[in-house]
Formats: C-alpha cells, structure tokens, sequence
C-alpha cells in the first residue's frame, strides 16, 4: 500500500505545493524521504525559514541566492541563502520569499524546514517560531515517539521553559499522552503559526523502532474532539518509510496498513 502522507501530498492540486515540517524528532529525515519519492516524474525543492545542515549528497544539485532557469524535472534540488562551512550549516529564507518561490512555479514540489530541535525527538516553538510560510498548503507536525513516557529533561525537550509553560508539567514530570494532548492544543503550542488555508497532519516519528504505549484510539478522540485544525495522527518509521498507522479526523478509524 502507498505511503499515506506521500498521497495526502500528490492529492492536493495546486501546480506547485509547498509543505512546511515543524517540530522534532526527525523533519530532515523526513524531508528527504519525501523527496526522493516525489522526485519521480516531478521537481522538488528543498530549503528552510530557519536553519538546517548542508544537504551535500541528500540531494541532486544545491543552489545559494537564486535558482537557475533551467528543467528540473525528475530532480531534487535544494536552494538556500548561505552556507556557513564551519559548521556545515545553511541559512534559508524568510517567509515571503519562499512564498514568491511557490508563486513562480519554477518546480512541482517544496519542501520546507520550519523550525529547529537541536536533534532532540520534541520541542515547543520560541517566540520567534514556527517560520510557517503563508502559502504552505500542508503542516506536517513531527515527534519523535522516542520522548512519550519519558522524564521531562533538557534532553528530550529542546525549548525547555516554553514547553513547560505550555503543558503544565515539570522537570521530571512524565510526557504522557495527555500532555502532548496540551501541546497539540495550546496556543503556544503546535496550533501556534498554522496558516488558515493549510492542512495539518501530526506525525508520530520512530513509532516501531519505539511502540507507544497508549490507547491510540482514545487519544485521537480526546484531540479530535478539542480542535479540528489536524487532518491526520500518522504513526510512522520514517527512516524506512513506512507509515504503521492513520487516524483520520474525518471518521476516526484506526487505519492499518497491511
């Protein structure tokens, strides 16, 4: 069976998409398994709002400043603003430019790094974050099930102080189900930057390699039934790409793929 988050992505219908990855535990991952499956009869763009490392082979060509004019398809590519060689760095765009990207069609797909996590599996935003572009036609929310029944650390949790204020828990305290409930729902919290016009998936990263140990059912009823801004909990291994599980907002049924 294909990939759901790949064909939620090749349903929508603007000539070019533009899908912005927030949180953590696992976004560049995810960034380049998509790209490499939506590359095929199609051009796909990588770059960030934020910062990210230098993709290097992740990709076909990278370009700094400006694209070139020429055919992209069947090509992933990447465009970024600098390149900091030091630390193996680039920095990327702001919101508008990457919205004057999309308005130019120049490729069929792009993908965008909204925000950093420093590598650690889950994070609440900084006042400056998400770098969500207006335009985006898809959020894709990612956690890394590796922190769920966890002690609240430093470790874990990159934004320490943000999340804390956002769930209502403390250092040591667990992060249950419940708590990334309040994530999910605080205004400070992953609701915070979703453009009106885009759709938002929560992506529930490293789910086999970490099984989560609660009832999945109930927990898409409890969000499902606080907010209606999440099409989709996906729980999924991406560095294979497989997707285990969908919970679809539209009729809450648990989704195996076989």
């Amino acid at each position: 069976m294909d990939n759901f988050l790949l064909q939620e992505i090749k349903n929508h219908t603007h000539k070019t998409k533009l899908i912005t990855l927030v949180g953590g535990g696992g976004k560049t991952t995810t960034i380049y398994k998509l790209a490499d499956s939506l590359k095929s009869n199609n051009s796909v763009l990588i770059t960030t709002t934020t910062h990210m490392f230098h993709p290097h082979k992740q990709v076909d060509h990278v370009y700094f400043k400006e694209l070139p004019n020429v055919n992209y398809q069947n090509t992933a590519i990447a465009l970024f603003d600098i390149y900091n060689k030091g630390k193996d760095k680039v920095d990327g765009f702001s919101n508008d430019r990457i919205d004057r990207i999309k308005e130019s069609h120049i490729v069929d797909y792009i993908l965008n790094e909204g925000d950093g996590s420093r590598r650690k599996p889950l994070k609440c935003y900084g006042k400056h974050e998400p770098m969500i572009p207006m335009s985006s036609d898809i959020v894709i929310i990612v956690m890394g099930a590796d922190a769920i029944n966890k002690p609240l650390s430093e470790e874990v949790v990159h934004r320490l102080k943000e999340f804390k204020e956002a769930t209502q828990i403390q250092e040591g305290d667990i992060i249950t189900d419940d708590v990334i409930i309040k994530l999910l729902t605080h205004s400070k919290g992953f609701l915070k930057g979703i453009p009106k016009n885009a759709t938002a998936y929560i992506l529930f990263n490293k789910s086999k390699t970490y099984p989560l140990e609660f009832n999945q059912t109930l927990f898409a009823d409890k969000l499902f039934s606080i907010t209606d801004k999440y099409e989709a909990i996906i729980y999924a291994e991406m560095t294979s790409f497989e997707v285990l599980e969908v919970y679809q907002r539209s009729n809450y049924i648990n989704k195996k793929v076989e």
